[in-house]
């Protein structure tokens, strides 16, 4: 190679560039972070722990209804957007998941995760998901059994 005036370096720098992959988002629900059961009527708080090397640029829980009798259950998958600030690198999400809001009943079950795209404008947006979680809402006989077996306990304390 030459400059304008015709000379040439004898020991040019030579420079390597390497591509680094565009690694999928690491997706990791920590609260309540395993299988539960819940009543109907709380509110449920969600939260998610969320690292890209991109950035985050969309956040969703997604959710399916799974009911007692597999003729009412629903195989769609609904989602909820879950807001944050745009682009950031890590991210702790934190969503109040109201039940009172969704048509569950008891004796149902809700699959959740969350799924995460990243901010790759190049090649396109790499998507990262969570494990799947599920949440029991107990049938009414449950409860009671689960009552009687607490109240069981107490007296057999107060026994001692």
């Amino acid at each position: 190679m030459k400059d304008t005036s015709g000379y040439t370096n004898q020991n040019p720098i030579e420079y390597v560039i390497s591509v680094l992959p565009d690694n999928p988002p690491f997706v990791e629900i920590t609260d309540p972070g395993e299988d539960i059961e819940i009543p109907l009527d709380v509110a449920l708080l969600i939260q998610a722990d969320i690292i890209d090397d991109y950035g985050i640029a969309k956040s969703s829980l997604y959710y399916n209804y799974i009911r007692k009798s597999e003729s009412a259950s629903d195989s769609n998958w609904h989602f909820i957007a879950l807001p944050h600030t745009f682009n950031q690198k890590r991210l702790t999400l934190k969503h109040i998941w109201d039940f009172n809001q969704l048509p569950v009943a008891f004796d149902d079950r809700l699959a959740y995760f969350i799924q995460v795209e990243d901010n790759n404008n190049i090649t396109g947006p790499v998507i990262g998901k969570s494990k799947t979680f599920y949440i029991h809402f107990p049938s009414l006989e449950e409860m009671f059994d689960n009552f009687a077996e607490r109240e069981n306990e107490q007296i057999d304390k107060m026994d001692d």
